[in-house]
């Protein structure tokens, strides 16, 4: 018995879902488990948080080719309104674009042929409206070597954000984006697993406005598709 229990350890920890390597100080208990972000049309929500009126849009792209070269270029907008628990709703408009080249080629025999990727670079901007006197926000990303960075803000206060790749219970690179970061300086503030359902970490006891822009960022990320993939 005592050697067969670390494996059907082993097994348990093998079979869990994915999850996101958190950094200090968010809490693996405090995730909100979100819903309907993958689906095709409806709410998405998490926690007291309700995305509604959500267009998801079509994908817009073209490819050229030049002898082995393909270029591809493509955009998708999509929108929604982020409902707070104090029943405000704040308008989300966002875009997205990417712009790429790989190189393919055919095997000798032509049955099979390979693409090694030269380019890839991705954008995605929202502003999140708050509908009254207060400034509005904005969710600023572009490719960097990490994947996508940025910024939130509202003109006088800003947010650091930055893809994540590492999941926990293992040392091995996700690839992809496993969620996304929120800084404020240097301090994790709160956060978004893309992965699976998806879940979301806001801070607690955060200024109203800032926590529901970071609600709509939330939303925003969960919705995101890469174009390049």
């Amino acid at each position: 018995m005592e050697r067969i229990a670390p494996l059907l350890a082993f097994l348990a920890t093998a079979c869990a879902p994915a999850r996101m390597e958190l950094p200090a100080p968010l809490a693996e208990d405090a995730a909100l488990p979100a819903k309907g972000a993958h689906a095709l049309t409806g709410d998405v929500r998490f926690g007291a948080w309700t995305a509604t009126g959500v267009r998801r849009g079509w994908t817009l792209g073209e490819t050229t080719s030049t002898w082995a070269l393909d270029e591809k270029k493509a955009r998708r907008t999509y929108r929604f309104d982020q409902l707070g628990p104090d029943g405000q709703s704040w308008s989300t408009r966002c875009g997205t674009d990417y712009q790429g080249s790989e190189v393919g080629w055919e095997s000798a025999d032509g049955r099979s042929q390979t693409t090694v990727p030269v380019t890839a670079y991705s954008t995605l901007v929202c502003t999140i409206a708050t509908g009254d006197d207060r400034p509005d926000w904005l969710l600023q990303l572009h490719t960097e070597e990490t994947g996508l960075t940025g910024t939130l803000g509202d003109g006088s206060r800003s947010l650091r954000v930055v893809e994540n790749h590492d999941l926990a219970r293992t040392s091995i690179d996700s690839g992809s984006a496993a969620g996304f970061i929120f800084y404020d300086g240097e301090t994790p503030v709160a956060a978004v697993e893309v992965l699976n359902k998806g879940r979301v970490w806001l801070p607690e006891g955060d200024e109203p406005d800032r926590e529901h822009a970071l609600a709509a960022a939330a939303t925003a990320l969960l919705l995101y598709r890469d174009l390049g993939r």
